[in-house]
């Protein structure tokens, strides 16, 4: 999405539909402007991002409410400007392993998440007993 903000106070609304759990990256490639700020606002009004600036990439951000969200472009005081970003899904694997393993992977984009999980024994000490 590229858009502009060209006179002082003007607002750029963009709404997304996103499901709870999913996991979400925002990308941009704005460069210039370190006063171009965005928030994300759930469907009930919370901010999930609250005054972001436009020329730095999130690192995944898991959204926990079911509907529409609002991305709010808006700029400090007198401020204008263009601006460039997407809102682009981003996954997370799970894979169980056991100790002593080696694993090996890749992650494919910014903000994707692999998580391994494995079980263990849990030893207890008494009080003056030696590890």
């Amino acid at each position: 999405i590229a858009g502009g903000l060209t006179s002082p106070g003007e607002v750029d609304v963009y709404r997304f539909d996103l499901q709870a759990g999913q996991r979400v990256i925002f990308d941009t490639s704005t460069a210039a402007g370190s006063n171009l700020r965005y928030h994300l606002v759930s469907p009930t009004g919370g901010y999930v991002i609250n005054s972001g600036d436009l020329r730095s990439d999130s690192s995944g951000i898991q959204v926990e409410e079911n509907g529409d969200y609002q991305l709010v472009v808006f700029a400090n005081g007198d401020a204008t400007g263009n601006y460039d970003f997407s809102l682009r899904g981003a996954t997370i694997s799970t894979t169980s392993t056991a100790l002593g393993l080696e694993m090996a992977g890749a992650i494919a984009q910014p903000g994707d998440v692999d998580t391994y999980t494995f079980s263990a024994a849990l030893d207890r000490f008494e009080p003056g007993d030696e590890p």
